[in-house]
């Protein structure tokens, strides 16, 4: 199958396996191929999925997709990476797993989620 997008810039044509980088103040896109498609599909199963994904882009990820703002007040003593596959989608119970397998804590106030390291 494929996929057309038309943009400001002109069209863009995709094919499966690729993905199309756009920002919408400019008004540009570039198609990109992506080496596993199914984690960028998974989602839709309602199954959450990070392979080799560093701390910062799982919060801004899972800040995106929860409508909920983390706050880091000090950098992990070390990198962080997680890859975990769960079909668990209550944001809580995310949380709990990330905490299960990794030094980090979560604290949840009614306007953010505050992260810590133990």
């Amino acid at each position: 199958g494929r996929v057309v997008l038309d943009g400001r810039s002109g069209s863009f044509e995709l094919t499966p396996s690729e993905q199309l980088l756009y920002d919408r103040r400019s008004g540009e896109g570039r198609i990109v191929r992506v080496g596993d498609a199914m984690c960028y599909s998974i989602w839709k199963d309602d199954v959450i999925l990070f392979r080799d994904t560093p701390l910062g882009e799982v919060l801004e990820t899972l800040s995106r997709w929860y409508d909920v703002h983390f706050e880091m007040t000090q950098l992990p003593p070390q990198p962080i990476s997680y890859t975990f596959t769960t079909d668990n989608t209550l944001l809580d119970n995310v949380l709990h797993e990330m905490e299960l397998i990794s030094p980090v804590r979560f604290e949840r106030s009614r306007s953010e989620i505050r992260v810590s390291f133990r």
